[in-house]
Protein backbone atom coordinates (compact mmCIF):
# COMPACT_ATOMS: atom_id res chain seq x y z
CA UNK A 1 0.00 0.00 0.00
CA UNK A 2 1.34 3.28 -1.04
CA UNK A 3 0.91 5.85 1.41
CA UNK A 4 1.42 9.90 0.50
CA UNK A 5 4.34 11.72 1.95
CA UNK A 6 2.20 14.72 2.98
CA UNK A 7 -1.12 14.89 3.95
CA UNK A 8 -4.08 15.26 1.18
CA UNK A 9 -6.24 17.46 3.26
CA UNK A 10 -3.80 20.19 4.91
CA UNK A 11 -0.41 19.19 2.79
CA UNK A 12 1.76 19.02 5.98
CA UNK A 13 4.81 16.75 5.30
CA UNK A 14 4.26 13.47 7.25
CA UNK A 15 7.27 12.46 9.62
CA UNK A 16 8.28 8.40 9.72
CA UNK A 17 5.80 7.09 12.91
CA UNK A 18 2.92 9.02 12.60
CA UNK A 19 -0.38 7.29 12.43
CA UNK A 20 -2.42 11.04 12.25
CA UNK A 21 -1.77 14.24 10.50
CA UNK A 22 -0.12 16.41 13.38
CA UNK A 23 -2.06 19.54 11.92
CA UNK A 24 -5.42 18.10 11.04
CA UNK A 25 -5.62 14.99 12.45
CA UNK A 26 -6.81 12.85 9.50
CA UNK A 27 -5.47 9.43 9.95
CA UNK A 28 -2.89 8.16 7.54
CA UNK A 29 -4.31 4.86 6.73
CA UNK A 30 -7.51 7.27 5.42
CA UNK A 31 -4.63 8.69 3.02
CA UNK A 32 -4.58 5.98 0.48
CA UNK A 33 -8.32 6.83 -0.35
CA UNK A 34 -7.41 10.84 -1.01
CA UNK A 35 -4.71 9.07 -3.33
CA UNK A 36 -7.11 6.90 -5.71
CA UNK A 37 -10.44 8.66 -5.95
CA UNK A 38 -10.92 12.10 -7.65
CA UNK A 39 -13.97 13.72 -6.29
CA UNK A 40 -16.79 14.69 -9.14
CA UNK A 41 -18.12 17.67 -10.33
CA UNK A 42 -19.30 18.02 -13.64
CA UNK A 43 -18.77 22.22 -13.94
CA UNK A 44 -15.26 21.75 -12.82
CA UNK A 45 -14.20 18.15 -14.24
CA UNK A 46 -15.70 20.06 -17.68
CA UNK A 47 -12.97 23.18 -17.01
CA UNK A 48 -10.33 21.11 -15.89
CA UNK A 49 -10.36 18.98 -19.20
CA UNK A 50 -10.00 22.82 -21.22
CA UNK A 51 -7.20 23.16 -18.94
CA UNK A 52 -5.29 20.64 -19.44
CA UNK A 53 -5.25 21.65 -23.48
CA UNK A 54 -3.79 24.89 -22.19
CA UNK A 55 -1.99 23.76 -19.44
CA UNK A 56 0.77 26.22 -20.38
CA UNK A 57 -1.39 29.16 -20.12
CA UNK A 58 -1.42 30.91 -17.23
CA UNK A 59 -5.18 32.62 -17.81
CA UNK A 60 -5.95 29.33 -18.70
CA UNK A 61 -5.38 28.47 -14.08
CA UNK A 62 -7.05 31.62 -13.50
CA UNK A 63 -10.36 30.83 -15.74
CA UNK A 64 -10.07 27.25 -14.34
CA UNK A 65 -10.14 28.40 -10.50
CA UNK A 66 -12.89 31.04 -11.14
CA UNK A 67 -14.98 28.80 -12.51
CA UNK A 68 -13.87 25.89 -9.51
CA UNK A 69 -14.96 28.74 -6.97
CA UNK A 70 -18.46 29.99 -9.06
CA UNK A 71 -19.07 26.27 -8.48
CA UNK A 72 -17.99 25.99 -5.15
CA UNK A 73 -15.63 23.35 -6.28
CA UNK A 74 -12.18 24.64 -5.10
CA UNK A 75 -11.64 21.23 -3.43
CA UNK A 76 -12.49 19.40 -6.65
CA UNK A 77 -9.92 21.59 -8.08
CA UNK A 78 -7.73 21.17 -5.31
CA UNK A 79 -7.79 17.71 -6.64
CA UNK A 80 -7.30 17.97 -9.64
CA UNK A 81 -3.95 19.79 -9.00
CA UNK A 82 -2.64 17.18 -6.93
CA UNK A 83 -2.95 14.40 -9.22
CA UNK A 84 -1.33 16.36 -11.55
CA UNK A 85 1.12 17.05 -8.70
CA UNK A 86 1.70 13.12 -8.53
CA UNK A 87 1.73 12.63 -12.23
CA UNK A 88 4.67 14.92 -13.13
CA UNK A 89 6.38 15.97 -9.95
CA UNK A 90 8.66 18.64 -11.74
CA UNK A 91 5.90 21.00 -12.93
CA UNK A 92 5.57 23.83 -10.68
CA UNK A 93 2.04 24.58 -12.50
CA UNK A 94 0.28 22.04 -10.12
CA UNK A 95 1.90 23.05 -7.01
CA UNK A 96 1.49 26.51 -7.73
CA UNK A 97 -2.50 25.76 -8.39
CA UNK A 98 -2.93 23.81 -5.35
CA UNK A 99 -1.41 26.46 -3.48
CA UNK A 100 -4.06 29.31 -5.35
CA UNK A 101 -7.02 26.82 -4.53
CA UNK A 102 -6.42 27.28 -0.94
CA UNK A 103 -5.89 30.28 -0.84
CA UNK A 104 -8.99 31.06 -3.00
CA UNK A 105 -10.79 28.38 -0.37
CA UNK A 106 -9.62 30.50 2.50
CA UNK A 107 -10.57 33.60 1.55
CA UNK A 108 -13.59 32.29 0.23
CA UNK A 109 -15.25 30.76 3.12
CA UNK A 110 -13.53 33.79 6.06
CA UNK A 111 -15.73 35.73 3.48
CA UNK A 112 -18.67 34.16 4.22
CA UNK A 113 -18.50 33.47 7.72
CA UNK A 114 -17.96 37.15 8.35
CA UNK A 115 -20.90 38.02 6.43
CA UNK A 116 -23.10 35.48 8.18
CA UNK A 117 -22.18 36.82 11.29
CA UNK A 118 -24.80 39.50 12.32
CA UNK A 119 -23.24 42.99 13.37
CA UNK A 120 -22.34 44.51 16.93
CA UNK A 121 -24.60 47.63 17.59
CA UNK A 122 -22.05 50.53 17.70
CA UNK A 123 -21.35 52.43 21.00
CA UNK A 124 -23.99 55.18 20.57
CA UNK A 125 -27.12 52.59 20.50
CA UNK A 126 -25.44 50.56 23.21
CA UNK A 127 -24.85 53.64 25.31
CA UNK A 128 -28.52 54.53 24.68
CA UNK A 129 -30.11 51.07 25.86
CA UNK A 130 -27.86 51.12 29.15
CA UNK A 131 -29.38 54.73 29.40
CA UNK A 132 -33.10 53.78 28.50
CA UNK A 133 -32.18 50.31 31.26
CA UNK A 134 -31.30 52.70 33.57
CA UNK A 135 -34.31 55.01 33.57
CA UNK A 136 -36.48 51.87 33.63
CA UNK A 137 -35.19 50.42 36.62
CA UNK A 138 -35.20 54.03 38.58
CA UNK A 139 -39.01 54.32 37.31
CA UNK A 140 -39.53 50.71 39.32
CA UNK A 141 -37.80 51.22 41.88
CA UNK A 142 -39.96 54.73 42.29
CA UNK A 143 -43.10 53.42 41.64
CA UNK A 144 -41.98 50.40 44.60
CA UNK A 145 -41.17 53.26 47.09
CA UNK A 146 -44.16 55.54 46.48
CA UNK A 147 -46.03 52.07 46.77
CA UNK A 148 -44.50 50.76 49.95
CA UNK A 149 -44.40 54.98 52.04
CA UNK A 150 -48.00 54.26 51.06
CA UNK A 151 -48.61 51.13 52.74
CA UNK A 152 -46.75 52.23 55.97
CA UNK A 153 -48.38 55.28 56.25
CA UNK A 154 -51.35 55.78 58.18
CA UNK A 155 -54.62 56.03 56.63
CA UNK A 156 -56.97 59.53 57.48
Amino acid sequence: MRIATSCPKCQRERRPGEDACARCGLLVARWEGFLLELPLLPPVDQAWDELLRAWHDTEAHRRFLQIAAGSDGLDVAAAHYRQAEREHPDDPRARAGIDRAVSMAVNLYVGKSLAARTSVPSGWLRLAGLAGAIVVVLAALGLFYMLFTRALSPAS
